[in-house]
């Protein structure tokens, strides 16, 4: 007997055998990167695809040994620590690394926060 599978089914199962694939998933390279002076960082994915980013939540979400304890995760850093002068806490300088798979922002507070695609 054949069993019949419904779309969400099928679905689910496609997506979890990409889960559970032992070939290594390529992830999308940035292609672009454009900050709003405001609060938002926007980025263009090699496949046209694009995110944008609140420049408090990028910066909440360094992963740096400075902001996160490298053995056990913790976080050393605290958003709430940040200048209360600078309301958007905006990036002084944004740069794509090694090709697009890493963006490197340097922040008003002379901290520099690294994030890989794969992260993003």
């Amino acid at each position: 007997k054949m069993l019949r599978l419904g779309t969400a089914t099928s679905s689910l199962l496609r997506v979890t055998s990409r889960l559970f694939s032992t070939t290594p998933t390529p992830f999308a390279q940035i292609k672009r990167v454009v900050t709003d002076e405001q609060k938002l960082l926007s980025v263009e994915w090699d496949g046209g695809h694009k995110s944008s980013f609140n420049y408090w939540w990028l910066r909440d979400n360094c992963k740096c040994p400075k902001c996160v304890q490298p053995t056990s995760g913790q976080k050393l850093f605290s958003i709430a620590d940040c200048e209360p002068s600078n309301p958007h806490h905006t990036p002084d300088h944004i740069e794509l690394v090694d090709d697009g798979s890493s963006l490197r922002i340097s922040w008003d507070s002379s901290h520099d926060s690294l994030f890989e695609s794969s992260f993003l």
